[in-house]
């Protein structure tokens, strides 16, 4: 072969070469972005927030980049999953937060989702507030988007299985605090002042059930000054009264779970007969 047919012949391999190497890269382009999974925030709004540069290649696509782009612009949302389609597909799935309660932080108030997400941050309590505010988290750092920053992570969960289920009980309008100081001894209070004994964080569903029944019943009752004990958990629920009451004295409180199983709330001590006057949930 002669050396001009041998140079012609390279010329052409390496054009080819090089025409399947630009082939390949425009073919692996992102062309495309499906959203999965978002229902008030729109398909066109998530991708701008994903903000996934024109003509990215899909090898070179970062997906933890792009989440972080979509959970710090937007905290109500999080993202499942980024994944590719090949050829020019990115697939991001995401949920939608929902504000569960407010957070005390510093001099701040986080407002939060189930697993303790900051989805807004507030000077004060603000107006019309319908969330619990919770207490007793020791937390280092608080940023939008992101789960709070701390050491308390047994807290965490039972946070969330206490929001959950009055949220799931519809009940964010009758508990004003709830106080995770002591995780043994969980303390809350009711928005018209009365407090409530919650105990330790076991038979969650069952006292959250029996401070639903109680609550409305006894406010009826003008019975706002004293505690609702409710600790035992399906035993029983215990209703003390307020010095403000007449007869300042521990009444036993059958809770709806415990009178349809037979079960009676005891006083400590409980040689007392219950006070006549005194709602139970049995009733």
């Amino acid at each position: 072969m002669s050396p001009g047919k041998v140079i012609l012949l390279v010329f052409v391999l390496v054009l080819a070469g090089a025409g399947v190497l630009y082939f390949g890269y425009v073919f692996f382009q992102v062309d495309e972005i499906e959203i999965a999974g978002n229902g008030k925030y729109t398909a066109v709004y998530i991708e701008g927030l994903a903000a996934i540069e024109p003509e990215t290649h899909m090898l070179k696509l970062d997906e933890r980049v792009i989440e972080e782009n979509i959970e710090s612009k937007e905290p109500y949302l999080e993202v499942v999953s980024v994944a590719k389609k090949l050829p020019k597909t990115v697939v991001i799935e995401v949920i939608e937060r929902r504000a569960e309660a407010l957070i005390a932080y510093a001099d701040s108030l986080l407002l939060a989702d189930k697993d303790a997400n900051v989805l807004e941050i507030y000077p004060s309590l603000p107006e019309g507030n319908v969330y619990p505010v919770v207490t007793g988290f020791s937390i280092s750092a608080a940023t939008l988007g992101r789960q709070i920053e701390t050491e308390d992570t047994f807290k965490i969960t039972v946070y969330g299985e206490l929001v959950t289920a009055i949220n799931d009980k519809k009940m964010n309008e009758l508990i004003a605090e709830i106080d995770l100081s002591d995780i043994n001894s969980i303390k809350m209070t009711a928005r018209n002042g009365l407090a409530v004994r919650f105990g330790q964080a076991d038979h969650i569903a069952d006292k959250i059930s029996a401070i639903g029944t109680m609550l409305p019943r006894l406010e009826r009752e003008n019975r706002t000054t004293g505690e609702l004990d409710v600790s035992s958990g399906p035993a029983g629920a215990i209703y003390v009264k307020g010095e403000e009451e007449s007869q300042p004295q521990a009444t036993p409180q059958a809770t709806e779970d415990a009178a349809q199983n037979g079960g009676t709330g005891q006083q400590d001590g409980g040689g007392e007969e219950p006070d006549a006057d005194a709602p139970t949930s049995g009733e």
